[in-house]
């Protein structure tokens, strides 16, 4: 889990210096005027945040499970279960937007890196209006 832990945190800290490249260049979007970097980027920091935050409650929930029953171990294999499935819905959920809206990450200089704005809820079917509003609230 402490492995995991890193590795996400790397992934998060190693996507930040394209954002330090924008700002430290006026919020230009230098590295993200490549379509693909944005939408890797974007894919990268959205599915990593949540990654993040689950990796540390997983790693909190075994510590407790081990105070609680100390002569069982936590199974590595319902670890990397827990861990594989939950990647897939964040990296699921990060892509709902391509999918359902089929609008792209953008760079915004206001977050200086890539989001999904500007869609037009009004225009969208109500099936799609469920799924991008589960989307942003999941």
């Amino acid at each position: 889990s402490f492995l995991a832990i890193s590795f996400v945190d790397i992934c998060l800290c190693s996507n930040m210096l394209f954002s330090a490249i924008s700002a430290l260049n006026d919020g230009a979007a230098m590295c993200f005027k490549s379509k693909f970097l944005c939408n890797l980027w974007g894919l990268v920091w959205h599915t990593g945040q949540g990654l993040s935050v689950f990796l540390v409650a997983l790693l909190a929930f075994a510590r407790w499970r081990c105070m609680v029953k100390p002569l069982k171990t936590v199974q590595r294999r319902t670890v990397l279960i827990a861990i594989a499935t939950y990647t897939t819905f964040q990296i699921f959920k990060s892509t709902l937007n391509y999918w359902y809206v089929r609008k792209d990450y953008q760079y915004t200089s206001m977050f200086l890196g890539c989001t999904v704005s500007n869609i037009d809820i009004g225009r969208l079917a109500t099936i799609d209006k469920v799924v991008y509003f589960l989307s942003l609230h999941l």
